[in-house]
């Protein structure tokens, strides 16, 4: 019985030699590390808490007191980390939102990066 040898689909030309020099040379291997997974619980968890921070932030400032704020803005918490583990639709959104915020708190981290930086701090 005749093996016939199949390409990987994932890797391009990475399964074929190339004879430009007169010796067969393979494509580099693949990466050793894996990239961190950018759909983790605890970032969901993370963006959510951030969030619920600002929801406790407003009310206190704009209607309720401390307390109320506080309940009101657990309570959406909890909800929206409820609502992510059960629909996928919830948790695409969270990731979205978690994407969001994290990469405007890089930015936020990297303008007082350059002003340290430039005041020698």
């Amino acid at each position: 019985m005749e093996r016939r040898a199949e390409l990987n689909i994932f890797r391009p030309g990475g399964d074929k030699p190339d004879h430009r020099f007169g010796f067969a040379v393979m494509s580099s291997p693949e990466q050793a590390t894996r990239p961190a997974s950018d759909n983790s619980p605890a970032r969901r968890i993370a963006a959510a808490v951030i969030l619920s921070g600002l929801v406790f932030m407003l009310l206190w400032m704009m209607v309720f007191g401390m307390i109320t704020s506080a309940l009101i803005s657990t309570g959406c918490c909890v909800v929206v980390i409820a609502a992510s583990s059960v629909s996928d639709i919830v948790e695409m959104l969270l990731d979205a939102v978690a994407s969001a915020v994290f990469g405007i708190l890089a930015v936020i981290a990297a303008i007082f990066g350059v002003i340290f930086s430039l005041f020698g701090l």
